[in-house]
């Protein structure tokens, strides 16, 4: 049995500056998870960051999101994956299903 952690992420900053506007847009993806066993965990999350405004001065947002957290193996007799958890946090919905690899 081994154990095995991951970590993959997306950065993305963009900055806009139009005569007395500016705009910025940040964001952070990330994917992180473990794999145990015959296991695996997932969780996916955003960070946004918006600032938009006249002169520096004017709207700010700041958001986190857990999109998704999971788990599924490998069900080889089946040629499948069986996934238990939460798809989209978005929606409150447990999901349990097989999915032919």
């Amino acid at each position: 049995m081994g154990l095995g952690l991951i970590l993959d992420y997306t950065i993305s900053d963009n900055h806009l500056i139009r005569k007395n506007e500016e705009t910025r847009n940040q964001l952070y993806a990330f994917e992180c998870g473990a794999n145990f066993a015959q296991w695996r965990l997932r969780a996916n999350y955003q960070y946004e960051n918006k600032l938009a405004g006249e002169d520096g001065r004017g709207s700010k947002k700041r958001n986190l999101d857990w999109d998704q957290v999971y788990a599924f193996r490998d069900i080889a007799s089946l040629s499948a994956k069986l996934f238990a958890g939460e798809i989209s946090l978005n929606q409150t919905c447990l999901i349990a299903c097989v999915s032919k690899a």
